[in-house]
């Protein structure tokens, strides 16, 4: 169980959004909803794993690193559209003429 739980840590920390660029907030929403479910479901295994596996730490520190790199990817997000706010004369970013 630690194994899926780290290996999905992995797919998660590894998503591509940051390399396309797409820092948007819908990315974000995403990103946490996502974040959730690994949380949730990590839980769920700490609360069965009566033995302490050794990959639980493992899986502990994927998950650390998610929630860093979903910060980092928070900021970017927030920094993106203060830029298009700015370029756009202080309206927001989705403001049409």
């Amino acid at each position: 169980m630690w194994k899926k739980t780290a290996d999905a840590a992995n797919r998660s920390a590894s998503e591509p959004e940051s390399a396309a660029g797409k820092f948007t907030y819908a990315e974000l929403e995403e990103n946490d909803e996502d974040l959730k479910k690994l949380r949730t479901w990590f839980e769920k295994i700490r609360k069965l794993d009566f033995y302490a596996a050794s990959l639980g730490a493992q899986a502990d520190e994927r998950l650390a690193r998610c929630e860093m790199l979903r910060d980092e990817f928070a900021r970017q997000a927030f920094d993106v559209q203060d830029e298009k706010r700015a370029a756009n004369g202080g309206r927001g970013a989705n403001h049409r003429r």
